[in-house]
């Protein structure tokens, strides 16, 4: 019986923290002084949860948690995935017309590549498979980018120049 109890209450417990995670993020969406909001959070189900969904916050958590248990080369592998991941939904957030959403998600995939440049960079022993995904992750990110940047109508993009150039400075910086 008090297994049947222990399960019960973890359970009870569980769906309590998520109540309550989930009340923080609504309140957290209310507007202020009839303020114009940037992004706004929403549920909705059977598609690819985006930087949009109300759960969105969690899985940003389960990546931070995989980031931080990995090392090495597979590190930089892990963010190689979430720039592409980033990069994805970067896309699908202009497909549903969230520009400002989408230029913060597509430049966080940027990030990523960025700092997993310089995990490259900075390793004593340098792969060869490792600096070869690399560059195709990169040379990638930059065809999306490029993509992405002729979609952007309502809001000032020019910082997507920016990315372009570190892109392509890194990407001659690994070939060397």
């Amino acid at each position: 019986m008090t297994k049947v109890k222990f399960i019960t209450s973890t359970f009870a417990l569980l769906f309590g923290i998520f109540i309550f995670g989930a009340s923080l993020i609504m309140s957290s969406q209310v507007k202020l002084h009839n303020s114009p909001k940037v992004s706004e959070r929403k549920f909705y189900v059977g598609e690819r949860i985006l930087p949009d969904h109300v759960l969105y916050p969690l899985l940003m958590v389960a990546d931070k948690i995989i980031l931080n248990v990995s090392s090495g080369n597979r590190k930089i592998y892990v963010k190689i995935r979430l720039a592409d991941d980033r990069l994805y939904s970067a896309i699908k957030l202009l497909e549903k017309n969230q520009e400002s959403l989408a230029l913060s998600t597509m430049t966080k995939s940027q990030k990523y590549l960025i700092t997993a440049s310089q995990d490259f960079l900075g390793s004593k022993t340098k792969s060869e498979i490792v600096r070869k995904d690399l560059l195709i992750a990169l040379n990638d990110n930059v065809l999306g980018i490029e993509k992405c940047q002729r979609e952007f109508k309502n809001i000032d993009a020019s910082s997507i120049s920016d990315l372009l150039i570190e892109s392509n400075s890194l990407i001659e910086e690994i070939k060397d």
